[in-house]
């Protein structure tokens, strides 16, 4: 066995090198106007490494190291058959080469997202397949579920913690994968066919969700192992386990009965919908917005291929003829375009006008998110209530290492530069940086040696500790023999030069104290909503924040109408 877990984590290292290589010789460095940009020789490679690999580690399974990195790396990169993962929690998982796995009905044999592979196959899936997937899969785990709690109930609650342990995980592996796989399409695709799916099967993923936190014999298990002698022989990972399922039971409600566990269930569903809508605005209004320019004045200082992406925005907006050197240009609040404009564009009205713009999203019109982050409140604060805490700050800093009064950052994550016409994507240096955070994420997955998928990568490690990685990853970001063997300029092949790479250097700290003091807003804010909060008395969330800047002259602004990650989470993030 240890022979086979060797071999097995000889071959992750060979894809995570792999798969490094593949970005590094496959992309070279734009120079032009001081923005490092970064290109893929092969187009259309990198942000398919972005979209597939970076954005569903949330929800990896962590079954086993191959098992993640299999899920980073898609097709683009490593050629296989389709398989299927064999194997249980004591013995190494093997690769078969196999058909999809078969399901009850014929009409979901084809399905995507029952037939998962290990890559997801996103350009497979379309917005029929969400309904009858989810179903399907959660009618499985939801039988899976039965036959457990009653080999459990018949056993008084006594079982070897190794196989209870491979049990559990077994039961919303699959769910969540897909789920994760739909709700990454949601945030890169959206459109109304698939938000009506999403909004159609939410509610039967929420209940899942539920029924296996709010489950008495796995509850019951859980507490008899960690009460037995038992529990002193196992690994640490294993106690781990143990102990972060009871505390996040306690969390989700089992202790609830009746007409307040009814309550609880109900206020999660309401809670999960109101999300989605909150979400579904800040996409809207982020949509809604776009500034038409014309003359050149107006765009000093921007990078060529900002001037590009405009061009090309303009085009798909009407303006046939529109160039990047001649115009016009259309700006919007999309990350690539909006972020060039913060920091390259010398007209000082714009760039105010830009950030008014965003940082009211979701808070007028049709498509105000203010009513809804005022509800939001209001149950989590009465969700508290119900499992005897003061506020929702309690419950969320009982699942991390600070505690309510410790001040926290937000990690700010951007979205890549599309290519523009013939010109490939390319890189800001902002965005490379990105890069080698998530892969420090990504390491963390892939290299794991934890046998227990339930702690394994980044899961079971608090949100306030599980980026210590990712950004230690950056730091190569500024070691130039790094970079002098990663990146050159994309049409000449040269080197960076030395006077850009200081330029880059002195880049580092540019508005870093600004960025710091954006940070601590965020986290007072968030505090302040979640310890302080009266829906008898709130006409507006955040008013009590505002007194604390009421001496300090800034932009009007509703930045917690756009934050999609409304929670004590986002803020505590980073320490």
């Amino acid at each position: 066995m240890a022979n086979t877990m060797n071999r097995n984590r000889q071959l992750l290292l060979f894809l995570c090198i792999f798969g490094v290589v593949a970005l590094g010789l496959g992309h070279t460095c734009s120079a032009s106007e001081g923005n490092r940009s970064v290109d893929s020789k092969t187009k259309g490679m990198l942000p398919a490494f972005i979209n597939f690999a970076l954005r569903p580690l949330s929800h990896l399974s962590g079954c086993s190291a191959f098992r993640s990195a299999a899920k980073i790396f898609p097709k683009k990169f490593i050629q296989v058959p389709s398989v299927r993962l064999r194997g249980g929690r004591d013995q190494p998982f093997t690769v078969q080469a196999s058909a999809a796995a078969p399901v009850a009905e014929t009409s979901t044999k084809m399905n995507p997202l029952i037939s998962l592979e290990m890559f997801p196959r996103y350009d497979l899936v379309s917005a029929e397949h969400v309904l009858p997937a989810m179903q399907e899969l959660i009618k499985d785990a939801e039988g899976s579920l039965a036959k457990l709690e009653a080999r459990l109930k018949e056993s008084g609650y006594q079982i070897k913690c190794s196989e209870f342990l491979g049990e559990v995980e077994k039961l919303s592996d699959h769910v969540e994968r897909s789920w994760g796989v739909v709700q990454h399409l949601k945030g890169v695709r959206d459109n109304d066919a698939l938000r009506k799916a999403v909004e159609e099967a939410q509610p039967a993923v929420v209940q899942m969700n539920l029924k296996l936190m709010q489950n008495e014999a796995l509850f019951n298990t859980f507490k008899a192992i960690k009460e037995s002698k038992e529990f002193q022989t196992l690994s640490p990972a294993q106690k781990r386990i143990v102990e972060t399922s009871i505390r996040d039971a306690e969390l989700s409600g089992v202790a609830l009965k009746g007409e307040e566990k009814k309550r609880y269930n109900d206020l999660q569903q309401e809670l999960a919908t109101l999300s989605t809508k909150f979400s579904n605005n800040v996409l809207d209004s982020t949509k809604a917005f776009s500034v038409r320019l014309e003359k050149k004045e107006e765009v000093a200082g921007l990078p060529a291929s900002s001037l590009a992406l405009a061009a090309q925005t303009a085009k798909s907006k009407g303006d046939k003829d529109a160039t990047p050197e001649e115009g016009p240009w259309v700006f919007t609040l999309d990350m690539p375009s909006y972020l060039a404009v913060q920091q390259h564009a010398k007209d000082r009205s714009l760039r105010e006008k830009m950030y008014e713009q965003y940082i009211t999203r979701a808070s007028k019109e049709g498509l105000d998110n203010t009513p809804i982050i005022n509800k939001i409140l209001a149950l989590r604060q009465e969700t508290a209530k119900l499992l005897g805490k003061r506020h929702h700050a309690d419950v969320s800093t009982a699942s991390k290492m600070a505690t309510y009064e410790s001040a926290m950052k937000l990690l700010k994550v951007c979205n890549q530069s599309p290519p523009v016409g013939d010109k490939p994507s390319l890189m800001t240096f902002r965005e490379v940086e990105t890069l080698f955070h998530e892969f420090g994420h990504a390491l963390q997955h892939m290299l794991t040696s934890e046998d227990e998928g339930l702690v394994a990568g980044i899961r079971g490690v608090e949100w306030d500790a599980v980026e210590t990685p990712s950004q230690f990853m950056e730091n190569w970001c500024y070691d130039k023999a790094t970079i002098d063997k990663l990146a050159v300029h994309y049409e000449t092949g040269e080197k960076m030069p030395e006077e850009l790479w200081q330029k880059i250097k002195a880049a580092k700290n540019f508005r870093s104290g600004s960025m710091m003091l954006r940070q601590l807003q965020f986290a007072v804010t968030d505090l302040e909503l979640h310890s302080n909060f009266d829906p008898s008395v709130a006409e507006q969330p955040g008013k009590s924040v505002h007194d604390l800047y009421r001496g300090n002259k800034h932009c009007p602004q509703k930045f917690q109408c756009d934050e999609k990650e409304i929670g004590i989470k986002t803020n505590l993030h980073y320490q």
